[in-house]
């Protein structure tokens, strides 16, 4: 992990895009909590099962998510996410374990956001926390269509 230079990173434009409809105050405030850090290729943002405390905002480059479905079958590709994806963001507002793990496809710059930094948003911040849930719960449909879709080829199969 390195420090990514934080000139290079228009913050505003990147967290505009992740959280749409907030002011430009609410997006500067965020900017000023976040970090940005770049990691190699192979590196694992987030650890399914992990308690970890960090929700990431790629800034640069691409990541993956995966979910281990058994021993047998292995992981599952849930989705890929690039340029403006939040991910990461539901174990430190669930304080539950990692539901699944995101590993860096390429060198990736992320903005890292603390599970206390995210709080303290979310509590000054109503809009964004309802941005949050949306974006949630569309990615949670998107997975469940997908899930769907993959169930109806397995059972035309069977």
């Amino acid at each position: 992990m390195t420090d990514a230079p934080t000139l290079a990173i228009d913050k505003i434009a990147l967290l505009g895009r992740t959280f749409p409809g907030l002011a430009e105050e609410e997006l500067r405030e965020i900017a000023d909590l976040t970090r940005a850090n770049t990691y190699p290729p192979g590196y694992f943002l987030c650890t399914e099962g992990a308690h970890e405390d960090t929700s990431y905002v790629i800034a640069d480059g691409e990541a993956i998510i995966t979910k281990k479905i058994s021993e047998h079958e292995g992981e599952r590709v849930i989705r890929k996410v690039s340029w403006g994806d939040y991910v990461g963001e539901m174990a430190p507002i669930q304080n539950a374990p990692r539901a699944a793990s995101v590993r860096t496809l390429t060198e990736c710059t992320v903005l890292e956001i603390s599970k206390a930094d995210l709080e303290y948003m979310l509590s000054r911040s109503p809009r964004m926390a309802l941005n949050i849930l949306r974006s949630t719960l569309v990615r949670m449909r998107q997975n469940d269509q997908r899930d769907i879709q993959e169930l109806r080829r397995t059972n035309k199969i069977l």
